[in-house]
């Protein structure tokens, strides 16, 4: 090879190396040339996780929890990384467990049920009645004896006369606005979707006269 095509060669290499930096660009030759890094940590909370289950046989609006649970703890490393331009960069290169967090379970209720005084409770059955009212002690009416039909006696706002055709003796009753009664009383006025219910005076039973309400058959004795 000739001293000139040698030197040719030379030059065309030169321009060549000269030119790649221009090609891809000063900056991203930069952002490859690192001054110094080093390694931090920061430790935070891990969220704990929630478990649910679902149970019919509990009321609606009840839920328990079974199993406490707590959050979690971790450790994240972070490389910090200087670059040649002046910037930092901050990475996340390894995450420490320090302790794992233990899921919460709780028993969530799905039975149909209402909402009394005393929390939630289940119902079998939700109906429209006409509701009457008498007073337990009342000497005019032949069936004021204070006694219901089982023999016990007949406690104002907590005992009903049903039709046990309707709504079966003993029955556990929520009645909005009164309560729960216990249906253990029968009238002969009393027929179908009708209830009765014991009040603590005349005064009081006249004032509720007949009315047509919602009750709920509860899911209990």
């Amino acid at each position: 090879m000739s001293f000139k095509r040698v030197r040719r060669c030379l030059g065309i290499l030169l321009c060549v190396l000269v030119a790649v930096p221009f090609l891809v660009g000063f900056d991203l030759a930069k952002k490859i040339t690192v001054i110094n890094d080093e390694l931090t940590y920061v430790e935070q909370n891990v969220e704990m996780p929630v478990e649910y289950i679902y149970d019919k046989n509990v009321a609606k609006g009840i839920d328990t929890v079974e199993v406490e649970g707590r959050i979690g703890r971790e450790r994240i490393i972070y490389k910090t990384v200087t670059k040649a331009d002046g910037s930092v960069k901050a990475e996340a290169v390894k995450r420490e467990m320090l302790q794992a967090p233990v899921a919460q379970v709780v028993r969530v209720g799905t039975a149909p049920s209402v909402k009394t005084k005393d929390g939630f409770k289940r119902f079998k059955k939700k109906m429209t009645v006409q509701a009457t009212a008498y007073w337990t002690h009342d000497p005019v009416d032949a069936s004021g004896t204070g006694i219901a039909y089982d023999g016990t006696p007949a406690v104002p706002y907590k005992t009903i006369a049903v039709d046990p055709k309707v709504i079966p003796l003993q029955s556990q009753v929520y009645i909005p606005g009164i309560g729960q009664v216990r249906a253990n009383d029968t009238g002969s006025a009393i027929k179908g979707k009708i209830i009765d219910i014991a009040m603590d005076s005349r005064k009081a039973a006249w004032n509720w006269g007949r009315r047509n309400i919602e009750i709920y058959i509860l899911d209990e004795k």
